[in-house]
């Protein structure tokens, strides 16, 4: 099979999967396992008719009419996924939208899902009589949520600085970049675990002994986010390649 021949096939799955509402993982599933099908029905009709284009006609023929199957796929979605999928829209960047932006956006979500636990939590402990419990639990509560600012920054940050140092076009890529990035990424989990702890206890000789342990676990940090930003990558080339093809009849 030749490339032209695997961009049909793909335009033919993509054009049942496309309107699907359903979140990205479900839908890359999808989009595998109807190509893995369609495939094998186009290699079973070449097999047969020796000539490459009557074998594309009839294994279109065959898979059927994609507008129906993409109804039949919309019935597997579980409420679930359909709920994620909205979750999942909020979190993506936006076209045009800058990384700054796009980051404080996402910071200001994290912290907004922190608010239902506190509001969850206060009646609890009143009806249950423990009102002693109200400041040990409203504190860690807001520490979390507070915290959770400069480890979203810090990750959206860095796993971006890294992608664009390690996985642009390759006269853009610069390794002095990643070299920088990583030298940054080194004072990220130190700092989450010194903040982490002293926010908790407000005790700084505990809060040091934290910084301590983290630092051993430092010179991690700058794999876990090149590794990150090759997954970033991966998924980004995976989603232009099939937001790329022309599915319009």
């Amino acid at each position: 099979m030749n490339d032209v021949s695997l961009k049909e096939l793909k335009i033919v799955v993509e054009r049942a999967v496309r309107p699907v509402r359903a979140t990205m993982a479900r839908k890359r599933r999808m989009r595998e396992e109807l190509l893995a099908h369609l495939t094998a029905i186009f290699e079973e009709e070449s097999a047969k008719l020796a000539d490459e284009r009557a074998a594309l006609d009839q294994a279109k023929q065959r898979f059927g009419d994609p507008r129906e199957l993409t109804g039949q796929l919309q019935e597997t979605v579980s409420r679930w996924d359909r709920l994620a999928r909205l979750s999942q829209s909020a979190e993506l960047r936006k076209p045009h939208e800058s990384l700054l932006h796009f980051a404080g956006r996402i910071t200001m979500l994290g912290f907004m899902f922190s608010a239902p636990p506190l509001l969850i939590l206060l009646p609890i402990l009143h009806i249950c009589g423990r009102q002693n419990e109200l400041p040990i639990g409203v504190r860690t509560l807001l520490s979390i949520g507070i915290l959770n600012i400069p480890l979203t920054l810090g990750f959206i940050l860095l796993t971006d600085g890294m992608y664009r140092a390690l996985y642009r076009e390759p006269s853009r890529r610069s390794w002095r970049q990643a070299a920088v990035y990583g030298l940054l990424s080194l004072t990220f989990f130190p700092a989450i675990a010194f903040l982490w702890c002293w926010s908790l206890t407000g005790n700084l000789a505990m809060s040091c002994a934290q910084l301590r342990l983290a630092c051993c676990f430092a010179p991690l940090a700058p794999v876990l986010f090149a590794l990150m930003a090759r997954q970033a990558a991966e998924q980004l080339r995976y989603h232009e390649e099939w937001a790329s093809l022309e599915v319009e009849e």
